[in-house]
């Protein structure tokens, strides 16, 4: 689990926007935020952090109590 772990927030943890951004999106993805939007000034995610979010977020995805 830790290098699982480890891994989505050494992606998620390269700047204050993004950290933001991404733990918003796990957020909503758990249930308890209906949206993930973030006012600007914010971060905007391209299609290749957003696919490696959602595959470091899927590894570990399954050790959240829902």
């Amino acid at each position: 689990m830790h290098d699982k772990l480890n891994a989505l927030l050494n992606h998620i943890r390269q700047n204050v926007e993004m950290i933001i951004h991404y733990e918003k999106e796990i957020l909503r993805r758990r249930g308890f935020i209906s949206s993930a939007y973030c006012r600007h000034p914010g971060y905007v995610a391209d299609p290749v952090a957003d696919r490696l979010f959602d595959e470091l977020y899927r590894m570990i995805e399954t050790e959240f109590v829902k």
